[in-house]
C-alpha cells in the first residue's frame, strides 16, 4: 500500500482554502439578508456563502486523505485524542478570560464554568470543531483496521453511513422543497422528518457523523489520484467547475426556499455541512487542486498552522471586528474577502510566533 512520504501540495492548498473559508464565514461583516432587502446584491452575497459550507468538511477530507495511508500507532493516537480534549478545555478557559478583558464583560467563576460546560456560542462555540475531531478519532482505529484489511466492509460502512447522513438530509431537502414550493405548506424540515420513522434503526444520529464520511472518502480518493491526473487538465477542470456551480446553485435555491418559509435567513454554511451539494463541492475542489503541484511557502506555512489559526482567530477577531463594523463603507463582500486574506496571514504570523515560545508553544503543537 502506498504511503505519503512528502507533503502533498494540493492538500496544503485544500487546508489553506478550508481555513480561509472558516475565517470568511466568521468575518461576515456584510449584509446578506435578502429577506429584508430584495436587491440582487443581497442574493449574490448569499450565493457566495454556499461555497463556504465546505470549510470544516475540507479539514476532515484532508485529514482522511493523509491518515488512512500512514502507519497506525495506537499509543500515539490515544495521546492525540487526549491532547485534543485538553486543548479544548485549556483554550476554552483562555478564550473566555481573554474575551472578558477585551469586551470589558467580567464574569464570575460560576458563569465561566457554565459557559465552559455548555460550550456556549458567542464565547467558545467555535471549539465544537475539536469535539467533532475527538468523536471521529475515537472510532478511527476500527476504521483504519477495516480500511487496511477488508476494503469491501469499509466501503459498506461508508455507504451506509453516507445514506443515514447525507442521504437522509438530501431526501428531506427534496421533500421540504416539494412541501413548500409545490404544496405551499409552511412546514419545513424543522417540523417534518420524512425518514423519522427510521430513527430507531439509525446508528449514526450523533451530530458530527458526516465528518466520518468526509474523512473516509478522503482516504478512498487518495488511491484514485493517478487516474484523476490522467484525465486531461482542461477537461477535469471544466467538469469540476461545472459541478461547483450546479451544487452551489442547488444549495442557494434551497437556502432561499427555507429562508422565505421561516421568515429568516437560513444559515447555508452551518446547515450545509452535511448536504450532498457540499460533498460534491469537496470532491470538485480536490480535483481542481490537483493542478497545484509545486511548493508555495506561504500556503505550506498556513497549512501547517491551521489548528493554531482556528484556536486564536476568534480572539483576534474580537479586537478587529468592532473596528470594521464602525465603518459602513467597509461592510462589503469584496472588503470581506480582502480582510479575510490579511486576517489569515495575521493569524498565521501570530501562531508561528507562539510556536517559538518555550512551554507556551505546546498550546498549539
Amino acid at each position: 500500500m502506498g504511503k505519503i512520504s512528502r507533503r502533498d501540495h494540493g492538500i496544503d492548498l485544500l487546508e489553506t482554502l478550508a481555513i480561509f473559508f472558516v475565517l470568511a464565514y466568521h468575518c461576515s461583516f456584510y449584509d446578506f439578508n435578502f429577506i429584508g432587502n430584495k436587491l440582487p446584491i443581497y442574493y449574490f452575497r448569499y450565493f457566495f456563502r454556499t461555497i463556504l459550507s465546505t470549510c470544516v468538511p475540507l479539514f476532515f477530507f484532508a485529514n482522511g486523505f493523509l491518515v488512512f495511508h500512514r502507519k497506525f500507532d495506537l499509543k500515539k493516537h490515544v495521546k492525540k485524542i487526549l491532547r485534543f480534549m485538553l486543548l479544548a478545555v485549556v483554550w476554552g478557559i483562555l478564550t473566555i478570560v481573554i474575551l472578558m478583558f477585551i469586551r470589558g464583560d467580567y464574569l464570575s467563576s460560576k458563569e465561566i464554568l457554565r459557559i465552559l460546560w455548555r460550550w456556549q456560542g458567542g464565547w467558545i462555540g467555535h471549539l465544537w470543531f475539536l469535539g467533532a475531531f475527538v468523536s471521529y478519532y475515537l472510532i478511527f482505529p476500527l476504521l483504519k483496521i477495516v480500511f487496511d484489511y477488508n476494503r469491501r466492509v469499509f466501503l459498506y460502512f461508508v455507504v451506509v453511513c453516507g445514506i443515514f447522513t447525507f442521504g437522509r438530509v438530501f431526501i428531506n431537502n427534496i421533500w421540504d422543497v416539494c412541501v413548500t414550493q409545490i404544496i405551499h405548506s409552511t412546514a419545513t424540515n424543522r417540523d417534518i422528518d420524512l425518514l423519522g420513522i427510521f430513527n430507531i434503526f439509525d446508528p449514526f444520529r450523533a451530530p458530527y457523523y458526516y465528518a466520518v464520511v468526509y474523512s473516509c472518502i478522503g482516504g478512498l480518493v487518495y488511491e484514485y489520484k493517478d487516474q484523476l491526473m490522467s484525465v486531461p487538465v482542461k477537461k477535469r477542470n471544466i467538469y469540476a467547475l461545472l459541478a461547483i456551480v450546479l451544487s452551489c446553485t442547488f444549495l442557494w435555491l434551497l437556502g432561499i426556499s427555507y429562508s422565505k418559509v421561516n421568515g429568516a435567513v437560513w444559515d447555508v454554511v452551518w446547515e450545509g455541512y452535511d448536504t450532498v451539494p457540499t460533498l460534491v463541492n469537496i470532491l470538485a475542489l480536490y480535483v481542481l487542486v490537483l493542478n497545484f503541484n509545486h511548493r508555495n511557502v506561504v500556503i505550506e506555512t498556513v497549512s501547517k498552522n491551521t489548528l493554531g489559526i482556528y484556536l486564536i482567530h476568534e480572539i483576534i477577531l474580537d479586537i478587529l471586528g468592532p473596528m470594521v463594523m464602525r465603518h459602513s463603507s467597509l461592510r462589503t463582500l469584496w472588503f470581506n474577502i480582502i480582510f479575510t486574506i490579511v486576517f489569515v496571514l495575521l493569524c498565521t504570523s501570530v501562531a508561528e510566533f507562539i510556536k517559538r515560545i518555550p512551554i507556551i508553544k505546546h498550546l498549539l503543537i
